[in-house]
């Protein structure tokens, strides 16, 4: 029966820890070589599309621009900017002018902390005053996956099993009540003592039929 009840508590425990893991959320950091592809769609005013790649230098970021090129040989000025497209905020990092459609820049910024969520590669027409207000492309540059750990799991509630129960003295038919204790009892000692003096007897009565 301790058997059985222990192995029931174990068997308990083990599915309540299945059912405790869960995700918390844990950040996954870049390390040195990742790359983080963004998605360069239409700006606010106008459509030159492509892709910017990011990539982790350890405390810098490379950012290499691939979009549709723009006017033959004109510099498109290109920035990481705060806030999201199409309506992007001020300039965090300024990135080498886009011409013919490529731009490659070495940002002194780690990867980890331009994937916040908070920040956007806004292009413009060019570098004339005009120009600078028109956005012809942006992307959002994605904020880092989570990545789930589990929860600390719950110590095994410890089962103390039943004290089983003391079998009970059934008293054969005639015969003396049982002990509380499980002795014999005061009842079994003037048996004894009966069945002694009964010997005695015989033999006593023996020994005087012998002598006659």
């Amino acid at each position: 029966m301790r058997f059985v009840l222990a192995g029931a508590g174990l068997l308990v425990a083990l599915v309540a820890a299945a059912f405790l893991v869960a995700g918390t959320g844990d950040i996954v950091s870049a390390k040195e070589g990742d790359t983080v592809t963004v998605t360069m769609g239409p700006g606010r005013d106008g459509s030159q599309t492509g892709t910017a790649t990011l990539t982790d230098q350890g405390s810098q970021t490379q950012v290499v621009l691939n979009i549709q090129p723009g006017p033959a040989g004109v510099e498109q000025p290109v920035h990481i900017h705060s806030g999201s497209c199409p309506g992007v905020g001020a300039v965090a990092f300024p990135l080498t002018n886009v011409v013919n459609g490529t731009s490659t820049t070495v940002v002194n910024a780690t990867l980890d902390s331009l994937r916040t969520g908070g920040y956007s590669i806004n292009a413009h027409q060019d570098g004339t005053q005009a120009g600078l207000g028109v956005y012809v492309s942006c992307g959002a540059i994605p904020a880092a996956a989570a990545q789930a750990t589990p929860s600390p799991v719950a110590s095994p509630a410890t089962t103390t099993p039943a004290a089983a129960a003391s079998p009970a003295i059934v008293p054969a038919a005639g015969g003396p009540p049982p002990s509380n204790d499980g002795s014999f009892g005061w009842w079994y000692l003037l048996l004894g003592v009966g069945a002694l003096t009964l010997v005695s007897g015989g033999v006593l009565a023996l020994k005087l039929r012998s002598t006659r």
